[in-house]
């Protein structure tokens, strides 16, 4: 499949290889909610390329671990910190 990342790729060598799997970390995936600014050409991608890959890769973060918020961030600065308190307290829960 040619849409999975080098890193999804490299996790499923490792598993392969009876790496052990990754612990528990509390996870929170915050997305850009505006498209990158044109004219683009990241690693040979087209913008249109590039947004769809973007966001392929937040949904594979999302999954990694169940009850993974996902946030669309809209030029809120605040979102960052909000995320990062919610991090320190699942970790302080065991979450």
């Amino acid at each position: 499949m040619e849409d999975r990342t080098k890193t999804e790729d490299e996790i499923k060598k490792a598993e392969q290889h009876g790496a052990p799997p990754l612990r528990r970390i509390p996870l929170v995936v915050l997305t850009k909610a505006e498209p990158f600014v044109a004219p683009l050409n990241v690693m040979g991608l087209a913008p249109a390329d590039l947004e769809r890959n973007w966001l392929k890769g937040a949904e594979y973060l999302v999954k990694l671990e169940p009850d993974t918020p996902h946030i669309l961030a809209t030029g809120q600065p605040d979102l960052v910190i909000q995320s990062i308190r919610l991090i320190i307290d699942r970790a302080k829960q065991g979450k």
